[in-house]
């Protein structure tokens, strides 16, 4: 139940730390749910043998308190010359990441997972 071990990892103290998990699973419901919940995942390839899907959460920068945020002025400001879109350009967008950073976590079957 990820909603109960969200919970109880965030909420415990002594947790300040990353807590991270495994799975073979690249199921689209799955990584829905584990999202909702606050999780991030990576895609790891070990010894190129396997493709694991790491999901980790992070309470310092997985859990938003949107009562507690504070957007500035100058930020209000600046942002006024941005547009955001959604699905517009994802493939390129994922090229562009792998040409500066590398394959690193985004391996074909999280690419594939993030597309669904």
């Amino acid at each position: 139940d990820l909603a109960k071990y969200e919970i109880e990892f965030c909420t415990k103290e002594g947790n300040e730390k990353i807590a991270y998990c495994w799975s073979f699973a690249f199921d689209s419901i799955f990584f829905a749910d584990l999202c909702y919940h606050g999780f991030l995942s990576i895609c790891s390839y070990p010894s190129q043998i396997v493709y694991i899907l790491m999901p980790w959460i992070d309470p310092e920068r997985c859990v938003m308190e949107f009562k507690k945020m504070h957007i500035s002025k100058n930020v209000v400001k600046r942002s006024r010359k941005y547009t955001i879109t959604v699905n517009q350009y994802f493939d390129g967008v994922v090229k562009g990441c792998i040409k500066q950073h590398g394959e690193s976590w985004l391996h074909p079957p999280m690419r594939m997972l993030l597309k669904d």
